[in-house]
């Protein structure tokens, strides 16, 4: 059975708070994660930003420049992809980050954009959005699960044998 995230923000629910221009969850993730953020109606000039790791300073974003997509991390630019298409930015969007000790993915509309790994690590914070017009922020969520953590989680029936190294976390 499927897990629900740990923090879901649907429109119009008040998990989020705004503070200095910035919206805000008001739980923070544990240090390895995932999160999704849903938009629409942007500008493309990088001056948005989505937000991860958020302890006080906007350090750890995501953005979007023109056709690049670019991810931060502790104020330095880690990874760069490339939007292919000629994307209608007023319509509904979805960017996702997974992280776990320096190993960062980042899906826009669910196709891969950046997998890197990088000695810029962050710590778990709050999740947000810099920059954009509020309303214009959709479901927001994050698992303090990233690259298939959930799965050693749940004891799974499979039939063999196997050795005592194969235990949970």
């Amino acid at each position: 059975v499927p897990v629900l995230p740990d923090f879901v923000n649907y429109t119009g629910e008040e998990k989020m708070v705004v503070e200095n221009n910035t919206l805000l969850s008001k739980d923070k993730t544990k240090d390895r994660f995932s999160v999704e953020w849903n938009f629409k109606n942007i500008n493309v000039d990088g001056t948005i930003k989505f937000l991860f790791g958020y302890n006080g300073n906007p350090n750890n974003y995501v953005t979007i420049n023109g056709k690049n997509i670019v991810l931060f991390a502790n104020n330095k630019q880690i990874g760069t992809g490339t939007l292919v298409n000629n994307f209608d930015f007023e319509k509904l969007h979805t960017i996702r980050l997974n992280y776990d000790n320096g190993k960062y993915r980042v899906f826009f509309d669910n196709l891969k954009k950046i997998d890197i790994a990088s000695s810029e690590k962050v710590v778990g914070g709050k999740v947000g959005y810099f920059g954009m017009n509020f309303d214009d922020v959709g479901t927001t969520t994050f698992a303090n699960d990233a690259f298939d953590s959930s799965d050693r989680k749940e004891a799974k029936i499979v039939g063999g044998n196997f050795f005592a190294s194969n235990y949970l976390e």
